[in-house]
């Protein structure tokens, strides 16, 4: 079951990396991006979604697996409570941001940059509890 768990928090903190690096870089960098704007997006988006995608699926799993299956050294509400904020990400991930970067890749708007930016903040905050609680999972289950 360790090696679950820090395979568990190997792709959250992957995608805790991924989350602050778009939200402090990437995204508001797309305020300064000119004429080819839509490229750029698009570009964004293929280039993004493999890394994105592999790591959520893993964490997804993962996360399922412990929730399902946690150890007894856990307490019931840490596993949940992870799987719930992933649930959370999930959703917001597909009726949120992919909304906003399709819009985004046919039509520049400034408008939509700011709530892709804003909006984000939840989601980096949440990975970053998730983070935070697949460490101290980790610390519970060896102790």
């Amino acid at each position: 079951m360790m090696i679950l768990l820090a395979l568990h928090a190997a792709a959250t903190w992957i995608m805790t990396g991924v989350i602050w690096f778009v939200q402090v870089v990437h995204y508001p960098l797309l305020a300064r991006v000119g004429a080819t704007f839509t490229e750029y997006e698009s570009e964004h988006v293929r280039r993004t979604m493999p890394l994105a995608a592999s790591a959520m699926i893993a964490e997804f799993l993962l996360a399922s697996w412990i929730a399902l299956r946690p150890p007894a050294t856990l307490p019931p509400w840490m596993p949940y409570t992870g799987l719930a904020l992933l649930l959370f990400l999930w959703a917001t991930t597909f009726f949120v941001m992919v909304p906003l970067h399709n819009s985004l890749s046919r039509e520049q708007s400034q408008a939509n940059v700011t709530r892709l930016v804003n909006f984000n903040w939840w989601r980096t905050l949440a990975w970053s509890l998730r983070g935070a609680l697949a460490v101290a999972m980790i610390v519970k289950a060896a102790g």
